[in-house]
C-alpha cells in the first residue's frame, strides 16, 4: 500500500524575509559620502522587485524619518540616501533593521488578456485550486483568491501567458514513484514578474525541463518547460498557475496578516479557441493565441524586430 503524504504549507507563495538561519536574498551595504550623507546600497540574488522597509533606532541629524520604504529592482543598486539636516555634522543612528518581500509598492494589475500557459492547440481541463492556508491552518480565504490547476492527458509544453522577466526558478525535484500526495511543496516552478508589478507562478514542471533562466525576458508563447504528474496515483499531467501581487500596505503594517498572505490575487481573462473568458472549473479548453495579445506589451524595438522576421 502506498504511503499518503500530507505536507503542510508554511507559506502559500514563496516570500523572502531577512532570516538569520539562511542566506538572505537581499543584503544592504552602507557607504558614507564626503558630504556626510550615507548611501544604502543593495545586492540581491535575482532581478525582481522587492519591497524593503528599513527601520532606524536613535536616528539623528537626518531629514528622513526613522522608517524608510523603497523598492529594490535589478541585481544591485542604490536603495536610498540619508542626508544630514546639518551639513557640518554626520547622520547617526545606534542601529537599524530591515525586512523585505517580493513585489512592488501599490501595484495596480493591468486589465490584460492572458494566454493559457500551454502550446497552441493543447487541450487542457481547468480546475480551481483551494486556498491551502484555509485547508491546513484554518485561515480565512482571501476575498480575491484565485488559482488554477490545469490537467492534460500527456506531457505538454508549458508556455508563458504574458511578457515578463523570470525572477525565480526551482528545478530539482523528481516525482517519487513510491508516494501518493494530497499536497506537496517540493515542486519545480518558476515565477515571472510583469511590467505592472504582478507575478505569475507556474508550478509543476518535469525535473530538468525548465528551459529559461533567471533574468531572462519571456514573451507570450515562449516555451518554459514541460509539465509533469503531480502524484503517482494520478495518470494525468498538471500545472498550477496563479497571478498575484504584493499588498504593500499590509506588509508595512503587520508581520502576520489575518489570512496568512501579504498578496492579492488576480482573476485573469484567459484566451483560448473559445475566445477570451474567465475560466469555468472542470471545463475543457484548447490553447490559442493571436498577434494582438502576443505583441500587446512589446516595445517599439521588439515590434521592429518581429516585423523584420516576418518579411
Amino acid at each position: 500500500m502506498r504511503k499518503v503524504i500530507y505536507l503542510l504549507l508554511f507559506h502559500l507563495i514563496s516570500i523572502s524575509y531577512t532570516l538569520k538561519a539562511q542566506e538572505p536574498t537581499l543584503k544592504l551595504k552602507l557607504e558614507t559620502k564626503s558630504d556626510r550623507s550615507i548611501d544604502f546600497n543593495f545586492e540581491k540574488t535575482d532581478p525582481g522587485s522587492y519591497f524593503v522597509i528599513v527601520t532606524f533606532v536613535d536616528l539623528t541629524n537626518c531629514i528622513e524619518s526613522s522608517s524608510k520604504t523603497e523598492v529594490a529592482e535589478n541585481f544591485s543598486g542604490k536603495l536610498f540616501t540619508l542626508k544630514p539636516s546639518d551639513g557640518t555634522k554626520s547622520v547617526s543612528f545606534s542601529t537599524y533593521s530591515y525586512r523585505y518581500i517580493r513585489g512592488t509598492e501599490k501595484t495596480k494589475p493591468a486589465n490584460l488578456v492572458y494566454l493559457l500557459p500551454f502550446k497552441k492547440g493543447t487541450k487542457v481541463t481547468a480546475y480551481e485550486s483551494t486556498y491551502l492556508m484555509t485547508t491546513y491552518f484554518g485561515k480565512s480565504t482571501p476575498d480575491d483568491w484565485k488559482a488554477y490547476r490545469f490537467y492534460t492527458e500527456k506531457e505538454e509544453q508549458i508556455s508563458a501567458s504574458r511578457k515578463g522577466i523570470v525572477v525565480d526558478v526551482k528545478d530539482k525535484f523528481a516525482l517519487d514513484s513510491t508516494l501518493s500526495y494530497k499536497y506537496k511543496d517540493q515542486n519545480n516552478e518558476l515565477t515571472i514578474e510583469h511590467a505592472d508589478g504582478t507575478l505569475a507562478r507556474y508550478s509543476g514542471f518535469k525535473k530538468g525541463s525548465i528551459c529559461v533562466k533567471v533574468g531572462e525576458t519571456v514573451y507570450p508563447e515562449t516555451v518554459l518547460g514541460i509539465n509533469s504528474k503531480y502524484s503517482i496515483d494520478d495518470p494525468r499531467y498538471s500545472l498550477s498557475f496563479n497571478i498575484y501581487y504584493l499588498k504593500s500596505d499590509v506588509f508595512l503594517n503587520t508581520n502576520k496578516p489575518q489570512n496568512g498572505s501579504f498578496y492579492g490575487f488576480v482573476t485573469p481573462l484567459m484566451f483560448s479557441t473559445a475566445g477570451q473568458t474567465t475560466l469555468i472549473p472542470k471545463k475543457e479548453y484548447v490553447a490559442d493565441s493571436n498577434q494582438e495579445i502576443i505583441t500587446k506589451e512589446f516595445s517599439k524595438k521588439e515590434l521592429k524586430q518581429l516585423q523584420a522576421k516576418m518579411k
